[in-house]
C-alpha cells in the first residue's frame, strides 16, 4: 500500500511539475509577446511623431511660401498703384486745358490705358485673395440685365474702333432681380468681353438667360420625388454667354501658373490671359464656372453660369 501511495505521490508531483512548466512558459510567451507589443507601440508612436513633425513642417513651410507670395504680390500692386493713380491725375488736369484733337485722343487713350493697369493690379489683388480664401462675397439684390448693359457699354466704343458689333439678347426682363455679388459679376463679364473684343473681328453676341442648373435637370431624370420634393429642390443659375467669331490660339483657360511664370506669355498676351483667369476663379469663388467652346456658328464663346437661387 505503502508503495502504492508513494508512486501515486510521485506521479502527481510530476504532473504539477509539468503544469508548472507549462505555465511558466506560457507566462514567458506572453511576457515576450507583451514586451514585443510594447516595443511596436513605442516604434509606432515615434513613428507618428516623426511624421506629424513632418506634415506639420511641410505644411508651415507652405503657408510661409504663400505668404510670402501674397506679400511680394501686395508689395508689387501697391508700388504700381501709386505712379498710375499720378498718371490718371495729371491726365485729368491736362485734359481741361486746350489741346490739339490729336493730342486730346492721344491722351485719351493714355488715361484708358491707365485705367485698365489699375483695374489690372487691382485683379492680380482678387486673384491673390482667392488663393488665400480671404474672399468675402457681397451677395444682394441684383439686376442682371443692369449689369449687362454697364459692361457693354464699357466696351462697344473699343469694339466699334475695331469695326466690331456688340448685340445683346436677354431671355427676362430688367426688372428681374436675384441674389448675385454684382461688383464681381461685372467684373467676370468685364473680362469675358476684354477677351472677346480683342480677337473678334465683325461681331459679339451676348446672350443671357436664368436657367435650371444642369445638375438638378439630371437629379430629375434620375429620381422622380414628389412634387413638394422637385420644388424644394430646384435650383437656378444666370448663364451668359459671349460668342464671337475669329480665331483663338488654345481652348483651355489660363492657370495660376501664368502669374508666376513670367516667360509663359508676351508682354500682349499676359493682360487678357490674366482677365481670363480672373474670370474664371471669380466664378469658381462664387460658386459658378467659366467655360471657353467653340460656338455652333463656328466662333468661339465664352460661358458663364452663376448660381442665383
Amino acid at each position: 500500500m505503502v508503495d502504492k501511495a508513494t508512486s501515486r505521490i510521485i506521479l502527481l508531483e510530476r504532473r504539477a511539475e509539468r503544469e508548472r512548466q507549462r505555465r511558466q512558459a506560457a507566462e514567458r510567451a506572453a511576457e515576450r509577446g507583451l514586451r514585443r507589443l510594447y516595443e511596436v507601440n513605442q516604434d509606432l508612436d515615434q513613428l507618428v511623431d516623426e511624421r506629424t513633425a513632418e506634415a506639420l513642417a511641410s505644411l508651415q513651410a507652405t503657408e510661409a511660401a504663400l505668404a510670402s507670395r501674397f506679400e511680394v504680390l501686395r508689395m508689387i500692386t501697391h508700388e504700381i498703384l501709386t505712379p498710375l493713380h499720378q498718371i490718371e491725375g495729371m491726365l485729368e488736369l491736362v485734359d481741361t486745358s486746350p489741346l490739339q484733337e490729336v493730342d486730346q485722343r492721344r491722351f485719351a487713350a493714355s488715361t484708358v490705358a491707365a485705367e485698365r493697369c489699375v483695374q489690372l493690379v487691382r485683379d492680380v489683388i482678387d486673384l491673390v485673395a482667392i488663393e488665400t480664401g480671404a474672399l468675402s462675397e457681397s451677395v444682394q439684390a441684383t439686376r442682371p440685365l443692369d449689369l449687362l448693359d454697364e459692361a457693354i457699354a464699357a466696351w462697344r466704343s473699343q469694339a466699334a474702333q475695331q469695326g466690331c458689333i456688340l448685340v445683346l439678347e436677354a431671355e427676362f426682363d430688367r426688372s428681374l432681380e436675384v441674389p448675385l455679388d454684382g461688383v464681381r459679376t461685372s467684373r467676370i463679364l468685364s473680362e469675358l468681353l476684354a477677351s472677346s473684343v480683342q480677337l473678334a473681328s465683325k461681331r459679339i453676341l451676348v446672350t443671357a438667360k436664368i436657367a435650371r442648373t444642369a445638375a438638378e435637370l439630371t437629379a430629375e431624370m434620375e429620381a422622380a420625388g414628389s412634387v413638394e420634393d422637385l420644388v424644394a429642390s430646384v435650383s437656378y443659375e444666370l448663364l451668359v454667354a459671349v460668342s464671337h467669331d475669329g480665331e483663338t490660339t488654345s481652348l483651355e483657360l489660363p492657370t495660376m501658373d501664368l502669374l508666376l511664370d513670367g516667360e509663359s506669355e508676351s508682354e500682349t498676351t499676359i493682360g487678357p490671359a490674366v482677365g481670363m483667369l480672373l474670370a474664371t476663379r471669380l466664378a469658381e469663388a462664387l460658386g459658378g464656372s467659366v467655360e471657353l467652346l467653340r460656338s455652333d456658328a463656328g466662333g468661339f464663346e465664352r460661358v458663364l453660369r452663376l448660381p442665383v437661387a
